[in-house]
Formats: structure tokens, C-alpha cells, sequence
């Protein structure tokens, strides 16, 4: 009996999907559809983050119908046990999602301030999104930014002379 847990994931494939997990994955959804520039604000927060050690990664996405924040929370591995039993218990009683002892996912839906309880594996793949979607969308901006500045009327050279090499 002891061997079942490690291939508890495996029938999770299998297992239908809860409504909470049909929210997330919505969101989901409209993040895959998101090329370039997003339509969506998307803000990061790493409040509670000590320097050179990762604990608390936000994402606050601004969807036309409904602002969510998707939240991960990893212990830093220098921590071998993870996070104590104490802090595991009040996070997934406010409406975290463990995947481990040192990783935790949160969905919050912020216009009614309720945590979607969906499968770890689709608020991860939800998390990981939205890291992706805002990791393009800065280097978009910076790149539209940059190409809003260049002016093709401020070219010194006349194209006639060069029409007239040939």
C-alpha cells in the first residue's frame, strides 16, 4: 500500500474535471490565445520575497469580466522539509492548492475574493502561462516602445541618389 501515492498523479489523467478546475482552465484558455502584446494588464508582485531567495510569486491578471491573481508559493530548497505542518495548514485552509511540501498554487478571483480549489496540475499550468504571457508581453512593449521612437521621415539620406545608381 505503501507504492499507491506514487502513482497518485497518474489517475488524476483519468479523473473528471471538478467545476473549479473548468474555471482555470477558462483562464487558461484566453492566456493561450494572448500573441505579442496582451490585451489583459498583467502586474507581478514578489512581496514577502527575501533577497536571493524565492517564496511568494504573484500574478494579478486583469481579465474585461473579472481580475485573478495567480499565486505560487515555494520554499526555498535550502529548506529540506519544506514548509512546517502548521504553515501548509492554515495556507490550504485559506484556499491553497499543495503540490508538495515546498510548492503551493492559490487562483483568487478577486472581484468576489474567492480561491478556485482546482487540480495542482491546472493551476500550474495556469501559473506557468501567465509567467510566459508576461515574460512576451514586457519584451513586446519594450520592443514597440523602442520602434514608436524611429522615425522614417528623420532619414538624412535621399532616396533619390540611391535611385539613381542604378
Amino acid at each position: 500500500m505503501k507504492y499507491i501515492k506514487t502513482y497518485e498523479g497518474l489517475f488524476d489523467f483519468f479523473r473528471k474535471k471538478s467545476e473549479d478546475d473548468n474555471i482555470a482552465l477558462e483562464f487558461i484558455k484566453r492566456l493561450k490565445r494572448v500573441k505579442g502584446i496582451s490585451p489583459y494588464t498583467i502586474k507581478i508582485n514578489t512581496e514577502g520575497t527575501e533577497d536571493g531567495e524565492q517564496y511568494w510569486t504573484r500574478y494579478k491578471i486583469d481579465f474585461d469580466d473579472t481580475p485573478i491573481r495567480i499565486v505560487k508559493v515555494e520554499a526555498d530548497r535550502k529548506y529540506k522539509d519544506g514548509w512546517d505542518a502548521e504553515y501548509l495548514k492554515r495556507l490550504i485552509n485559506l484556499g491553497a492548492v499543495k503540490k508538495n511540501n515546498h510548492i503551493l498554487y492559490a487562483l483568487v478571483i478577486e472581484n468576489v475574493d474567492e480561491y478556485v480549489i482546482a487540480s495542482v496540475y491546472v493551476l500550474e499550468e495556469l501559473f506557468e502561462l501567465a509567467e510566459k504571457v508576461f515574460k512576451e508581453n514586457k519584451k513586446a512593449m519594450r520592443i514597440k516602445r523602442i520602434q514608436d521612437e524611429i522615425n522614417p521621415a528623420a532619414d538624412l539620406l535621399n532616396n533619390d541618389l540611391d535611385n539613381e545608381d542604378n
